[in-house]
């Protein structure tokens, strides 16, 4: 077993705990994912001279969840804001409108006025 693999081991419990502390909901596992490429980042680049090395890992780990957090946070906000500039489009498009008006006197001519009423007023003026 390298280092790495021994700071994980000792280590991995810190990642569950932030995303808890959070209130993050990880249901893919993709924020326990980005806490260990943060744990791999403050292994790689800790110095000992600046300070203790769990302390450093619990706050690139802390910092790492906490941007992801915002940057899903941000991506949900603009796809619900696409969502709702569709449902607006939506409201006001018409695209179904026939304005064939040889169609409409053929299919007239094999209806009675009663199914006419009908065609004409459900389907043509919806």
């Amino acid at each position: 077993m390298d280092a790495f693999e021994k700071v994980v081991k000792e280590n991995s419990r810190l990642i569950h705990y932030f995303i808890h502390r959070l209130h993050i909901q990880d249901d893919a596992g993709d924020y326990y994912t980005e806490g260990l490429l943060a744990m791999w980042e403050a292994y790689e680049t800790y110095d000992s001279a600046k300070g203790s090395f769990s302390s450093y890992m619990s706050f690139k780990i802390r910092t790492r969840l906490i941007d992801l957090l915002r940057k899903d946070i941000r991506r949900q906000e603009v796809e619900a804001g696409y969502r709702q500039q569709a449902i607006h489009e939506q409201t006001y498009v018409t695209e179904d409108y026939i304005e064939d008006q040889y169609l409409w006197n053929k299919v007239q001519s094999v209806l009675t006025d009663k199914q006419w009423k009908w065609v004409y007023y459900y389907v043509i003026e919806d």
